[in-house]
């Protein structure tokens, strides 16, 4: 048996000026991106994270804005893959402020009691949502309404939220309100039920 195999060139991409290149930075650079600023000046920007992560965001922010040198091999040459960045400004024609125009904290005690719960997929939910209901609810309530939301997210979340990663100690975890496959289908063989007043009353 024999496997037929097809090669797809891998896709250019496209700049402003209808041009196409192969390296994002460049493309930027050279021909700006796709879509203008649509005569805005600067980005309205939203940053939500704990308060030590949008103090960090403003240094990202402000480094970001500014020119930044490409590394280089050790005779001193210019490597392909890390090339010099313009800045945002010259890349996009748009500037981009060193914080947000609505910055939102999260308190960093939520956010470990959501992450470190025992049950994986609820900790992964818990967290998002606990950064998507403070959004909605800016939203809701206020209107000054950022274009694009910078989320900062912590060690904590990076450590414990992925898949296939070990899960925080079992000193630390937090209970989960959603039941395991496992757990719940122990409950039921040692004679557990989902509605014990309505047993009680059958037996009564």
């Amino acid at each position: 048996m024999s496997i037929l195999t097809h090669r797809i060139a891998e896709p250019l991409l496209e700049f402003g000026h209808g041009q196409q290149m192969e390296a994002p930075k460049d493309g930027l650079f050279l021909f700006g991106p796709l879509e203008g600023p649509d005569g805005r000046s600067q980005v309205r920007l939203g940053v939500i994270g704990t308060e030590s992560g949008v103090g960090l965001s403003r240094r990202w922010l402000e480094r970001i804005s500014l020119h930044i040198p490409g590394k280089v091999d050790a005779k001193g040459k210019p490597v392909l893959w890390a090339p010099a960045w313009p800045g945002f400004e010259a890349c996009f024609g748009i500037a981009l402020p060193t914080r947000g125009m609505v910055e939102l904290a999260v308190k960093s005690g939520d956010i470990d009691h959501c992450i470190k719960k025992n049950n994986r997929a609820d900790a992964v939910r818990s967290t998002v949502l606990l950064f998507a209901d403070a959004i909605r609810a800016h939203i809701r309530a206020e209107e000054r309404r950022p274009d694009v939301w910078l989320v900062v997210v912590p060690d904590v979340v990076y450590r414990y939220g992925r898949p296939q990663v070990a899960p925080p100690p079992k000193d630390e975890r937090t209970p989960s309100d959603i039941t395991s496959f496992k757990d719940a289908k122990r409950f039921f063989q040692m004679g557990g039920d989902l509605f014990p007043d309505t047993v009680r009353d059958a037996e009564t």
